[in-house]
């Protein structure tokens, strides 16, 4: 089990960007009521308490188009107030500095915050996969669990959903594995793995 948590800490770390660009899990789950004796230390998340990764098909445009943005973003705003806030769609409602974020961001040509928010997780996902090549082993990592007979039947749906939302499309993969053979791209992709 402790591999299995290594893949989806991984894979969580990109999701998130290492808290660079809060709120890319759009609607985290609510906090699950523990008793006493299934308490898990603070710093373990349960797998199945990990919301299934939001994903979008790629093509190279918007890849590239989520990445410069977020290269821009990530400079530009490193010192803001965004850390502050839940979610992204909050930052941009409360604050003024939001505000500029949101139209930096609609600059590239994404309807909303929301809309990146979604298209940059998925290149960063993706990015780990192809990057990690075949140590980004998830599928051996589901069938370790469906041939876990002491893991609840809901919890394992739960851990198998949140796992196999890890697993890119053929197409997204070739997408950024096209990118990855661009200096240029290669080079903001790897931005990408310092936040993780």
């Amino acid at each position: 089990m402790i591999r299995l948590m290594l893949v989806v800490i991984s894979g969580a770390g990109f999701l998130m960007l290492a808290g660079t660009v809060p709120g890319l899990v759009q609607n985290p789950a609510p906090e699950p009521t523990i008793k006493e004796e299934d308490t898990v230390p603070p710093d373990e998340t349960s797998l199945g308490e990990v919301q299934p990764a939001q994903t979008v098909e790629l093509t190279a445009d918007l890849a590239k188009k989520a990445i410069d943005a977020f290269v821009l973003v990530r400079d530009k705003y490193a010192d803001s107030s965004i850390y502050q806030y839940e979610t992204l769609e909050e930052f941009v409602e409360k604050t003024e500095e939001g505000k500029k974020f949101d139209a930096d961001i609609k600059s590239f040509g994404f309807a909303s915050v929301g809309e990146w928010n979604i298209a940059i997780s998925t290149v960063g996902l993706t990015y780990t996969a192809v990057s990690d090549g075949p140590e980004y082993d998830v599928a051996a990592q589901i069938e370790e669990i469906k041939a876990d007979m002491t893991i609840a039947k809901d919890m394992k749906d739960r851990m198998i959903a949140s796992l196999s939302s890890l697993i890119p499309s053929a197409n997204n993969t070739q997408v950024i594995a096209e990118l990855m053979k661009d200096q240029i791209y290669k080079e903001k992709l790897q931005l990408l793995a310092e936040e993780e």
